[in-house]
């Protein structure tokens, strides 16, 4: 369930009441001016760990995950650090009702907690917080604990509470009894992270214990754990899952101040009572920010970065859940090939609805250094996609594949063109077509996680001619598919442009004859 704030009041039945209480009682304030002073939850932050720690008439918590979608310096990491300490000492287990209704709660009896992230610089995020708002206080006494460094535990009875990462390799079978995943917008398939979910998951399920993400705006495409949370919560494909995200309102024009201070006051709340506005105003209207930047860290908004290949958003919006291809589709196709390490990628466009869907793409297993591209394989798929459909063209990029261009020329004739994606002249205004295309919405796609996450690899490169050209926004993150995708674009239109295809009413006025080949 996505909401823009619990809804939670005095009659809420919740083991949070205690826990407030705890933790006011137990921690300091970790920074700022107020360092060391008692600490005093704000409302807001009250009624997170209200409906979080919310149970029904049997006393089972409503929720099994959580996610705090919330701005940059809203105080996420603080209170997670807060709640990571309440689940090692605090009343987390459901005991019973009190003669008034009011849910009661006893400690766990061997509670391991645990503070993830990606790596150990972030874990610190969290875990150092915490260490701060333990400094000086006598709960570290009372309760007989030992902070040190690398973990909290009881001196005299089985708890503990540690930082980890994904660095340290797999975690599985661990019994956990909560886990903090900690900026997961940071979390994904290569650096470890989505593993790291993973594995948490399902170490604290066996145990019957929960897991909270905290998270800023992800950026959408890289198929990061928090996106991958937001998508399955969006889809209704995860119940029990308490998604908390406040958005600013929209603000057009990043330059109007006021209008601007006015989105920040609602998306921080009250974490304006620490929070300087003018101060993060100034940020945003520094050139080094980039406006996509602000709008995900600042306004906790979802926005691609400018140099994205395509808006993400709107390709997301543009997902047709029964789009597929049937045998005798009239369809073009543009191909990208590698030879070892990268990727391979076919891509078809379909006449006359331009649904794309990958044929095929073949990446380098992840941890394999000696990878080729199994060209018998390649070859295989590409005759099957002839035997199957109309393919009225098909642009295949040079390098590594020659031999088996001309072979394939020489087997289906005019329709299989050789497409350098060296060439600004031929890549600039396909890439230019297919952002038009997604822009104005006159494309379709299968919502292939692959295909997206290879958009969200790429950026706009300037290339000559006041052109662009699609590049990997880091080495080693594949691209191929979206390269693959430009050509068949590409190949598609012209075959319309040069009369291989009756455009009739479906062919968009922005596509002439890019390549007289």
């Amino acid at each position: 369930m996505i909401v823009s704030w619990p809804d939670v009041g005095p009659d809420t039945v919740s083991l949070g009441w205690e826990i407030v209480d705890l933790i006011e009682a137990d921690l300091r304030i970790p920074t700022g001016a107020g360092a060391g002073g008692a600490l005093r939850l704000t409302t807001e932050q009250i009624q997170l760990l209200v409906a979080w720690f919310a149970v029904d008439a049997r006393g089972r918590f409503l929720w099994r995950r959580a996610c705090w979608r919330l701005p940059k310096g809203w105080g996420k990491s603080p209170l997670a650090a807060a709640l990571a300490y309440v689940e090692l000492v605090g009343p987390v287990v459901f005991d019973g009702f009190d003669a008034s209704g009011h849910a009661v709660g006893r400690p766990h009896p061997s509670p391991w907690v645990q503070i993830a992230a990606v790596s150990e610089d972030q874990t610190d995020n969290t875990h150092v917080q915490l260490m701060e708002m333990l400094r000086d206080s006598p709960a570290v006494d009372e309760r007989r604990l030992e902070v040190g460094v690398t973990r909290v535990q009881f001196k005299d009875r089985p708890g503990r509470l540690e930082p980890v990462s994904a660095a340290a390799g797999s975690r599985e079978g661990q019994p956990l009894t909560a886990a903090i995943l900690d900026e997961t917008h940071l979390w994904n398939r290569t650096n470890g992270g989505r593993l790291l979910a993973q594995v948490l998951r399902r170490n604290v399920a066996k145990m019957n214990g929960r897991t909270i993400e905290t998270t800023n705006a992800f950026a959408p495409g890289g198929r990061s754990v928090a996106e991958e949370t937001h998508e399955a919560v969006l889809s209704g494909r995860s119940a029990g899952v308490l998604y908390v995200a406040r958005e600013a309102p929209q603000v057009e024009d990043l330059g109007d101040v006021e209008a601007l201070r006015a989105g920040l006051r609602v998306v921080y709340g009250d974490s304006t009572a620490w929070i300087d506005v003018d101060r993060i105003v100034e940020e945003i209207a520094d050139p080094a920010t980039e406006p996509s930047e602000a709008r995900r860290f600042y306004l906790n908004q979802i926005v691609a970065p400018e140099e994205s290949l395509v808006d993400l958003v709107v390709w997301q919006q543009l997902v047709d859940a029964d789009g597929r291809l049937v045998e005798g589709d009239t369809i073009a196709i543009g191909f990208d090939g590698a030879d070892t390490g990268d990727a391979t990628a076919i891509i078809a466009v379909r006449w006359p609805d331009w649904l794309v869907v990958p044929i095929h793409v073949w990446e380098r297993p992840q941890g394999v250094t000696d990878w080729q591209t199994p060209r018998a394989e390649v070859d295989a798929v590409i005759r099957q996609t002839y035997a199957r459909y109309r393919v009225v063209r098909g642009y295949y990029d040079l390098p590594h594949w020659q031999s088996e261009i001309d072979a394939w020329a020489g087997e289906f004739g005019k329709s299989v063109a050789r497409w350098p994606h060296s060439s600004d002249n031929r890549i600039g205004p396909a890439l230019e077509r297919l952002s038009t295309m997604v822009r104005e919405r006159t494309l379709r796609h299968t919502g292939d996680p692959l295909l997206l996450r290879h958009l969200a690899n790429a950026r706009r490169e300037a290339a000559r001619g006041g052109k662009f050209r699609p590049a990997r926004r880091h080495q080693g993150q594949p691209i191929d598919a979206a390269s693959a995708l430009c050509g068949a674009l590409a190949a598609l239109g012209d075959a319309v442009a040069h009369g291989e295809i009756q455009s009739g009413a479906d062919f968009p006025a922005m596509f002439v004859s890019l390549n007289d080949l």
